[in-house]
């Protein structure tokens, strides 16, 4: 089974029902590999698409039980979607 957190498995579980200011709970149950050496190298993640869905609903925060919201083996993309999720936290709070 795919770790990816895409659009659709989103939608899949609801999320086209949050509002805007919300805050996303992401649940996995991946917690349950906690002290297992696939913990950070196999968990799931959320898909740039997904996030960006996330933001244009206006969600304010995301929280998941994974060690990182990025692919565990795209050392980029988890940098980039963190940036990305602050980026817009600070736009939306007025700085530039």
């Amino acid at each position: 089974e795919s770790k990816e957190i895409t659009v659709k498995r989103l939608k899949a579980a609801g999320a086209d029902d949050l509002e805007k200011d919300e805050i996303c709970i992401i649940r996995t149950n991946w917690d349950s590999f906690w002290n297992k050496k696939e913990y950070v190298s196999e968990s799931p993640y959320i898909t740039v698409p997904a996030a960006e869905y996330l933001v244009s609903k206006g969600i304010k925060l995301v929280g998941m039980d994974s060690p990182m919201i990025g692919d565990p083996n795209d050392g980029i993309s988890s940098v980039e979607l963190t940036s990305f999720f602050l980026t817009i936290s600070f736009q939306r709070q007025g700085y530039r």
